[in-house]
């Protein structure tokens, strides 16, 4: 064994890698992209296989036929990339697994980069389904061996949450010196076991139960719950995940004395640990974040033994349900509990950070793609459609882009439904290259097929950027190398049915404009492929000045772009070093006063 400096995403793989993983696949999304990039690296050199899917729903079906045929498969996704796959999960649930099925699921609380703030472990008890909980790297490296045993021995997907936390935080791992060797596949068997009939469904669902109540006895005896006492105090404090880092600093700083149960399986909740909690202690304080999981398990099974505690948390206000928790916070929740300050409001006493907005990068194509379309769509009353990924900052000023943003690929079926109330109006739909492929095809055959009058804008600027720079089918490459496919985006839109399909760089505004102005003109649904490379692939170009004598200082550069190598000293635009070089505010300027530096 060696030690190794990793962050919790790439301990995650590391332990599934020892454990002897053999297909993993995933979708990007922060904060569990780490993950999968890590596997890939690896996957060559180690002997299995991995892939960037096209969604999370593909992911989890992949990883579900492989341990179909006995082998030892693992899932990455985000939080509500899980929304995207529980059709299946729900039925896996059902149906069951051969081999070790692991779902990697990353939680945000914040949430720091995500739509929701939700709680995978309510999904994982709504489906049924063991979840696992880390509080640090080197447990998420040991919880994804265990994982994949506990898989195999119930014959159930297991749901790995790590938190944004324990992602991103780096801690010394031990690593084997040899990867653990994969067992060789047994293989699919056929059975009607496979096919989920609802005479299926009825019979398992009592098994499905069953297993539920086999995973509370073997975590029981998981290493991963640890109950320490402190026989001077009847106060039971109980931490689940990252939140047991935070109270054992906060009852360093705050002097409050409490026996501590560590929670690291909290669903289903081993009972026999926290009946012994429950008989040494008068009062139960549960330290969770989001949602009353372990708290809500604590109080019905106080309730059912009629045990003389009140248990407290998040239900008499005492917690956050809110937001991601931190040792300041836990901090005032020991004082406010002990008595030792009123209740009210939990604040650090620390100065808040300044507030840096989110902003596209310095030469950005897609700042000049929605300058193009706000200028194509003057006095149209056009509505502006948005989805996920780097151009959904198209929102904040000063571009004021898009109108609205739900989730993967709904850009194209808002601006349908739209359409319906509203025929006199043109709906312009923006997505991503990435985004295209995850859920905008089938959105974009639906738009075709019931004849809605829209505009779809694909942003392709050759990668997944929001995310990290992964592949996805549109490109050369696979997340184990060179692809043996690329998939044109326009031959797929014209494949859809689609008409009017072009393809332009944004960064010529005069024909772009002309192409944008044609396609809110085209009757029935248009295509516009707005092509070129995000600025963090290709080399930086010569940047631009103002030239301050023939500047007048309309304001038309800041107004209208947003650029962050943009800004004014005492009213005059000035160009930062930071510019570039894409000459987009050059060839809007009115006056011609803005050229490349001559310095270069």
């Amino acid at each position: 064994m060696s030690l190794k400096l990793l962050m919790g995403n790439e301990a995650i793989a590391y332990g599934a890698v020892e454990a002897g993983v053999q297909v993993a696949a995933a979708y990007p999304g922060t904060p569990s992209s780490e993950i999968l990039a890590t596997l890939a690296a690896m996957a060559r050199d180690k002997g299995f296989y991995a892939e960037w899917s096209v969604n999370e729903k593909v992911a989890l079906e992949v990883a579900a036929g492989a341990a179909y045929a006995g082998a030892r498969a693992m899932v990455t996704m985000k939080q509500v990339g899980l929304n995207v796959a529980c059709d299946p999960l729900m039925s896996l649930a059902y149906i069951g697994v051969k081999g070790g099925l692991v779902l990697a699921v990353a939680d945000d609380p914040g949430p720091h980069s995500s739509q929701t703030e939700q709680d995978t472990r309510k999904f994982a008890q709504f489906a049924k389904l063991p979840v696992l909980d880390p509080a640090t790297p080197r447990e998420a490296g040991e919880m994804a061996k265990y994982a994949f045993e506990l898989s195999e021995r119930l014959l159930l997907p297991v749901i790995l949450r790590p938190t944004t936390r324990t992602c991103h935080a780096c801690q010394d791992v031990e690593i084997a010196d040899e990867p653990g060797v994969p067992r060789p596949a047994s293989g699919f068997a056929r059975s009607p076991n496979w096919v989920i009939f609802p005479s299926l469904s009825a019979r398992k669902h009592p098994w499905l139960n069953r297993q539920q109540e086999e995973a509370r006895s073997i975590f029981e005896h998981s290493p991963f719950n640890e109950l320490l006492i402190d026989e001077a105090s009847d106060v039971g404090i109980i931490a689940c995940g990252v939140s047991y880092n935070y109270v054992r600093e906060a009852l360093s700083l705050s002097g409050l004395k409490a026996s501590i149960l560590k929670i690291g399986t909290p669903y289903p909740l081993p009972h026999g640990v926290v009946r012994e909690l429950l008989r040494r202690a008068n009062r139960i304080l549960v330290i969770e974040e989001q949602e009353p999981v372990v708290e809500d398990q604590v109080i019905a099974l106080a309730w059912h033994d009629q045990a003389p505690v009140r248990v407290s948390g998040k239900h008499d206000r005492l917690v956050p349900r809110e937001g991601e928790l931190n040792v300041d916070i836990v901090k005032g929740i020991f004082e406010e509990y002990s008595g030792r300050k009123k209740a009210g409001p939990k604040t650090t006493g620390l100065p808040e950070l300044p507030l840096r907005t989110p902003v596209l990068c310095a030469g950005c194509p897609h700042r000049a793609s929605f300058y193009i379309f706000k200028d194509a769509a003057k006095g149209t009353e056009a509505i502006f459609t948005g989805d996920i990924g780097c151009y959904t900052l198209g929102a904040i000023p000063p571009l004021n882009a898009l109108d609205t943003c739900l989730c993967m690929g709904a850009s194209i079926t808002i601006a349908t439904g739209l359409n319906r109330v509203e025929p006199e109006r043109r709906q312009v739909a923006f997505l991503g290259d990435s985004t295209f492929f995850h859920t905008g095809i089938p959105g974009l055959i639906n738009a075709v097929y019931n004849r809605a009058n829209i505009t779809v804008v694909v942003l392709d600027n050759r990668t997944t950027a929001m995310t990290g720079h992964q592949p996805h089918p549109g490109l050369d490459r696979t997340a184990m190398g060179p692809a043996a496919t690329r998939l044109d985006i326009a031959n797929l839109v014209r494949a859809c049915g689609v008409d009017y399909v072009r393809e332009i760089d944004p960064y010529d505004l005069k024909a772009a404009g002309e192409i944008a102005g044609e396609a809110l003109r085209h009757p029935g649904p248009s295509v516009v492929i707005m092509k070129r490379e995000c600025v963090s692939l290709v080399k930086k170009g010569a940047p631009y000045m103002v030239n301050q004598e023939n500047c007048v200082q309309c304001g038309t550069c800041i107004e209208d772009l947003g650029c962050p190598a943009m800004g004014r000293t005492n009213g005059v635009p000035y160009i930062t070093r930071n510019c570039f070089g894409c000459g987009v505010c050059a060839r809007i300027c009115p006056a011609g006063a803005i050229g490349e530096s001559e310095q270069g």
